[in-house]
């Protein structure tokens, strides 16, 4: 079985924020962590650790962001019998939402997707097999916002583009979020399943 190990950095369209990743694909699994800063709502930095059981399935993403004089934690995680749970805590004040949010609203969703973190596309597209072509059924996404850590519904399609003569992969996403807003762009993947370009959100350098 090959294990693939990465590190990636991925840098805002917005110029607001960056982030690095140490990635290990191993089989039907994917463990992650990484670093990111950004300068919006407020200046904060974030930690990651992203883990999934077999079939890329997540099973723990916990985050911590901090900024001046604050910091909060989230552990998110999902049971073999598929039941969410997330863990909170605050320490000082910032004009952020409140972390966490009504885990009832997750029951039929498999993954996270953390705001602005291109690292989390990866799952559903290896997990439906799209790096080969076809599409993916409406999913429902745990969104997390940065950096207050709030908790979000959210409807996600995936649908591939086809390969490019680079052998890179476009990928259609389509997202409709808790207000109704709707978001769409074309992403284009590494051979690994790893985000190069996420327009109006982040690309690859280095």
């Amino acid at each position: 079985m090959t294990v693939t190990t990465r590190a990636v950095t991925w840098l805002r369209y917005d110029d607001l924020g960056a982030e690095v990743a140490e990635i290990t694909l191993d089989g039907g699994r994917l463990r992650a962590r990484s670093t990111a800063v950004g300068a919006s709502p407020v200046p904060y930095r974030s930690e990651l650790v992203l883990k999934t059981g077999a079939g890329l399935v997540t099973s723990r993403l916990a985050i911590e962001t901090r900024g001046l004089g604050w910091s909060r934690r989230l552990d998110l995680r999902r049971s073999n019998a598929g039941v969410w749970t997330a863990d909170t805590a605050v320490e000082g004040a910032v004009d952020l939402p409140d972390p966490g949010g009504d885990m009832s609203a997750f029951g039929d969703a498999l993954d996270p997707d953390v705001e602005l973190c291109p690292l989390l596309n990866t799952l559903p597209v290896l997990r439906h097999g799209l790096l080969d072509g076809g599409s993916a059924p409406e999913l429902v996404m745990i969104w997390v916002e940065l950096p207050s850590l709030a908790l979000h519904r959210s409807l996600q399609r995936y649908t591939s583009r086809g390969q490019t003569g680079d052998e890179n992969h476009v990928v259609r996403f389509e997202e409709r979020g808790p207000d109704g807003e709707e978001f769409a762009q074309d992403i284009v993947f590494d051979r690994d399943g790893i985000v190069l370009d996420y327009p109006e959100i982040a690309r690859r350098i280095g």
